[in-house]
């Protein structure tokens, strides 16, 4: 059977890659429900002295610290319980328990702390950031994966990118760990994607390509018809049908300095990539270059309602500008991404700053979303503490995000199912 699968493979990729790929499948009616997800990052570790699993992982408190090389001191140096800093990050956990400051991502309790804060802020799902087979990474995602049934979550894994090698090793080893999350590796490791509790449309496991990654497949071969082949064999090699939500729209910019969404051309190119079958939905995780003009730090409460405003205005027309695309591509599935602000300013000073404006900033864009009609709203992010735009509780904002998630989860929740055309 190994040697059949083997031998048939490649005939199918070519057979795909001659008919053009998944464009020319049938397309089927299909009720999707609706969903609230959130990107969430397990890479949190702290030492035994800090009840954790190993090592300091990414708060910034470890002369090795992985995040860029960037050295910020020893635990006793990084770590200040009076003004609530940590390292490098933008604010100051207080979640697990209440006032503890970091966490490690492989305390089971922990986790479970924050699956229950989710379920109870009416999110459905997670999207857990994953960076390969046998890391710190996978194994968060495997507790991830035994732990969320018990909330009644879906889980899914986006993967970020693959780092080291030629544009073709990056390929091969993309494949070999999808091939892991989907199937595992035949001793007892990864397989997510059989869990009861894994994210699916139409029956097929869901694959989020962030950014990096979508550069990564468009060098392999130049061009919109370059990356649908790339995509395509993608799929096959796979042998296992799955739904790619894939974010074209950074990529782009990188490998040909494009203009930000939505300008008229990119929308048609992203819409060419939804109906080719090369990507099933598309996001756009970075909203901080478009949200810095109408969110920034505010000088009074006065001019706070100003900006909110404004960014209002501009969130109605973002949204609505998405769910044309979605439209334009064959009535594809309508992927909203929000957040409350974005803060790096710890790690890079003179990054712009999307300011929360008391609520107003994330609210905003949850109402455009809504107002859009998207089948999933995406919230980035659960614990993205380098970059200020967690909703989980913190000392600056307390439980606010998770007060207006509930709110707004609430009223998408509510809105019927749509039916797509889904190849």
């Amino acid at each position: 059977m190994i040697v059949f699968r083997r031998l048939i493979r490649p005939l199918l990729v070519a057979l795909l890659l001659a008919a053009g790929g998944l464009a020319a499948a049938a397309a089927i009616p299909q009720a999707v429900p609706r969903e609230v997800l959130v990107f969430y990052y397990g890479w949190w570790g702290t030492d035994a002295a800090h009840h954790g699993s190993g090592p300091w992982r990414h708060w910034g408190c470890d002369d090795k610290q992985e995040r860029g090389g960037r050295a910020t001191g020893a635990a006793a140096n990084c770590i200040d319980t009076t003004n609530h800093r940590i390292g490098s990050t933008t604010d100051y956990p207080t979640g697990y328990p209440p006032g503890a400051g970091p966490y490690d991502s492989h305390d089971p309790a922990v986790l479970g702390q924050q699956l229950a804060a989710m379920r109870g802020a009416g999110i459905t799902g997670l999207i857990a950031s994953w960076w390969g087979p046998d890391g710190f990474t996978d194994e968060t995602v495997a507790l991830l994966t035994r732990l969320a049934p018990a909330q009644h979550l879906k889980i899914a894994v986006v993967v970020p990118q693959v780092k080291g090698g030629s544009a073709a090793e990056r390929y091969g080893t993309l494949v070999s760990w999808l091939r892991y999350v989907l199937a595992g590796d035949g001793h007892g490791h990864g397989g997510y994607a059989a869990s009861p509790a894994y994210l699916r449309v139409a029956g097929r496991p869901v694959i989020f390509l962030n950014e990096n990654t979508v550069t990564q497949l468009w060098q392999l071969e130049p061009g919109a018809a370059g990356l649908v082949r790339t995509l395509t064999r993608l799929r096959a090699e796979l042998g296992t049908p799955v739904f790619l939500v894939g974010d074209p729209y950074m990529a782009r910019r990188k490998l040909f300095a494009t203009p930000m969404p939505y300008d008229a051309a990119i929308a048609g190119a992203d819409a060419d990539l939804l109906a080719q079958g090369a990507l099933d939905a598309v996001y756009n995780y970075s909203l901080n270059p478009l949200t810095v003009p109408f969110a920034p730090r505010p000088p009074s409460p006065a001019a706070a309602e100003t900006e909110a405003a404004r960014l209002q205005q501009w969130a109605e027309g973002y949204y609505a500008r998405e769910a044309a695309l979605a439209r334009r591509a064959g009535d594809r599935l309508l992927v909203s991404v929000v957040f409350p602000g974005h803060d790096k300013s710890r790690l890079v000073p003179d990054a712009p700053v999307t300011d929360w404006l008391g609520g107003r900033t994330y609210s905003a864009l949850w109402r455009g979303a809504i107002r859009a009609d998207a089948d999933w709203v995406v919230i980035v992010s659960w614990n993205e503490w380098h970059e200020g735009t967690q909703i989980e509780s913190s000392f600056e904002f307390g439980d606010l995000a998770l007060k207006l998630t509930r709110t707004y989860a609430a009223q998408l929740l509510a809105l019927p199912p749509r039916t797509h055309s889904l190849p």
